[in-house]
């Protein structure tokens, strides 16, 4: 059973961590294509 409750955490942080560098990686690709917009 504990191993159980461990694996779903171990899922959701994973999950987590994941959405938290696509968020990241979207915002910081967002600024590039912003700097890149106000030179052109």
């Amino acid at each position: 059973m504990l191993y159980g409750y461990l694996w779903v955490l171990t899922r959701l942080l994973t999950r987590l961590l994941c959405c938290v560098d696509m968020i990241e990686w979207n915002i910081s690709y967002f600024c590039v294509r912003d700097k890149f917009v106000e030179r052109g």
